[in-house]
């Protein structure tokens, strides 16, 4: 017979860069049934702004009441259209601190190390739209499927840093991965080089012999 209790969460969403329009479906899979608004569109997903990423977090988190002490109210933008229009917005520097606590709580709460995959840089200035949904989508399994335990732990182990050291960890994690890749597809290149000259010696061998 079928064996009581909930059933087992999904798996994780898989760390691979697929293309954009199944990385927005995928985002629109986890975050699905969290909230209503905001909307979950495709156009603003396929580059999402800043505010759209917040205004997506801030309902998140209201909704399902998990990870509320990550963030002030300030930082999840709450309370600026009672502010008034002339409420200014967040600068870049504030926009990568909220980022940062962002990526790292969802890598605590997931074991995944998505502050290697993800550049905070990248993703306000716009040019990370595959790496904003991948964190979408960790944002909406974290918020439905990680244990509860795990998610609070996940908001001390980020509040315990300083953003600022956060961010310079990834930092020196990727600079360290890019360096290793650089170093691997240079020894690749002289692997194909020496075996494409060990090719053309037979050739030069029969040439020399023929002359």
């Amino acid at each position: 017979g079928a064996e009581g209790g909930a059933p087992p969460p999904p798996p994780q969403p898989a760390i691979e860069f697929t293309t954009l329009d199944d990385m927005v479906a995928a985002s629109k899979e986890q975050l699905g049934g969290l909230f209503i608004k905001p909307k979950l569109s495709s156009k603003l997903l396929k580059r999402p702004p800043f505010s759209y990423l917040r205004a997506i977090t801030a309902a998140a988190i209201e909704t399902t009441g998990v990870a509320t002490t990550l963030f002030s109210a300030e930082e999840l933008g709450i309370g600026e259209t009672s502010a008034g229009p002339d409420a200014p917005p967040p600068d870049k520097a504030a926009k990568i601190r909220f980022l940062v606590k962002l990526i790292s709580w969802l890598r605590f709460a997931s074991g995944e190390r998505l502050d290697v995959f993800v550049s905070p840089a990248k993703v306000v200035s716009g040019q990370e739209s595959e790496g904003t949904n991948l964190l979408l989508q960790y944002l909406g399994w974290v918020m439905k499927y990680a244990e509860r335990a795990t998610v609070d732990k996940a908001v001390e182990q980020t509040l315990a840093v300083a953003p600022e050291a956060l961010y310079q960890q990834a930092i020196q994690i990727r600079s360290t991965i890019a360096k290793m890749q650089a170093t691997y597809r240079g020894k690749l290149a002289r692997r194909k080089a020496e075996a494409e000259a060990r090719a053309r010696e037979p050739q030069r061998a029969a040439a020399a012999a023929a002359a």
